[in-house]
């Protein structure tokens, strides 16, 4: 029962249904997805629109479907574009996690328990490796706030891939650690585009961890108080400097 019936009974429960009813209309929908950003792949005046978009899907549910489309569309079309849309995708791939982990040590270490802090050097070297999913036990925490600032962190780091002409040579990755091997180039082939590769993941990152960290001290109701707090010991620098 445990080994052969039960497992084949409850596949069937679920394989049945979504080939026969589920099936076409997910598959109309993921496949006018992957025409679209296709087609916007190969327009060069509207591609800082897809690296925005690739970026966001890639940010928005962290190796989940969503995720996946992104990356399987820019990965079939690495040898029609020569890896101009896996630049961006590659670029938005760690976003999630290093922002988290930027947060959670860093920028808005006193908002999280220890536990919570060592899942963030965890999420440090992940996303070093680009595995999205060390940002998951984030999301679970404080899902909305989480995706919010995963998605624009995520997006901002596509579209300046896209902008700085970022080709990606390894399909279905990214991250520091595919720059190390010469894994990314500008669309010209030259290495001059790892630095702008790590200049948008650096930018992505950033940006991610700074609304992060706002979302959550305004959970907390301590962003008014942040902000004078540092505006105020930004005025007494100032004014010593003056002096």
């Amino acid at each position: 029962m445990p080994i052969i019936i039960i497992p084949l009974f409850c596949t069937a429960i679920v394989a049945i249904p979504t080939a026969f009813l589920l099936a076409a209309p997910f598959g109309y929908v993921m496949g006018g997805l992957d025409y679209g950003l296709s087609w916007m792949g190969i327009h060069p005046n509207i591609g800082f629109l897809v690296g925005l978009i690739l970026g966001a899907m890639v940010g928005f549910d962290m190796g989940g479907p969503i995720n996946k489309i992104a990356v399987l569309v820019a990965t079939s079309m690495m040898v029609q574009d020569h890896g101009r849309l896996m630049g961006p995708v590659a670029a938005a791939i760690p976003i999630a996690p290093l922002g988290c982990a930027l947060t959670s040590t860093v920028l808005g270490r006193k908002l999280f328990t220890a536990q919570e802090k060592s899942l963030g050097w965890n999420a440090w070297l992940l996303g070093f490796m680009g595995i999205s999913e060390s940002a998951i036990p984030f999301a679970a925490r404080d899902t909305w706030r989480t995706i919010v600032a995963n998605v624009v962190g995520s997006a901002v780091a596509g579209a300046l891939a896209f902008a700085f002409n970022v080709a990606g040579h390894v399909g279905a990755w990214g991250s520091f650690i595919i720059a190390l091997f010469g894994g990314v180039t500008d669309t010209a082939g030259n290495y001059i585009g790892i630095l702008w590769y790590i200049i948008a993941m650096l930018i992505g990152t950033v940006v991610q961890s700074l609304i992060y960290t706002s979302l959550l001290l305004q959970k907390e109701g301590l962003y008014k108080k942040t902000v004078l707090t540092i505006f105020g010991k930004f005025r007494k620098e100032k004014n010593s400097i003056q002096k």
